[in-house]
């Protein structure tokens, strides 16, 4: 529990408060929520933005894969549905499940080593969130 101060420490220790992964608490947050919409409008560096949903869900993991190392725990995409919906456009149903299966795959499996996978979490709306309401889409 380096780094905290001992009211902080003994609070966390009697189970008055619970911080998680405290080993890496000082240097890397448990959580990151990611927007990807500036890379599906810019792209990521070095290379052109997306243009279709398999360009776009490559961006999401690359994103993800960079990240791994500076988040303790989850990496969460919220709105995922609502930000991808763009690069849908006219692709077959079979298309898109087929690119969301190898997206996933992707996410949760490089099969050559014996890391954990990055814990991602792809957050999914129902509706249009009000907040995004009169943002442009991607």
């Amino acid at each position: 529990m380096h780094g905290l101060t001992k009211p902080l420490t003994d609070a966390h220790l009697s189970g008055r408060i619970h911080l998680e992964e405290t080993e890496a608490w000082v240097l890397k947050p448990s959580q990151f929520f990611h927007d990807p919409r500036p890379f599906f409008q810019h792209g990521l560096p070095g290379s052109q933005p997306p243009s279709s949903l398999d360009g776009a869900l490559a961006t999401v993991a690359k994103i993800a894969e960079v990240c791994k190392g500076e988040v303790s725990g989850d990496q969460v995409f919220a709105h995922f549905n609502v930000f991808i919906a763009p690069f849908l456009k006219g692709v077959p149903n079979q298309r898109v499940q087929d690119a969301f299966r190898l997206f996933l795959i992707d996410l949760n499996w490089d099969g050559f080593s014996n890391v954990p996978p990055t814990r991602v979490t792809l957050g999914l709306d129902r509706d249009l969130p009000e907040s995004l309401r009169q943002q442009p889409a991607i």
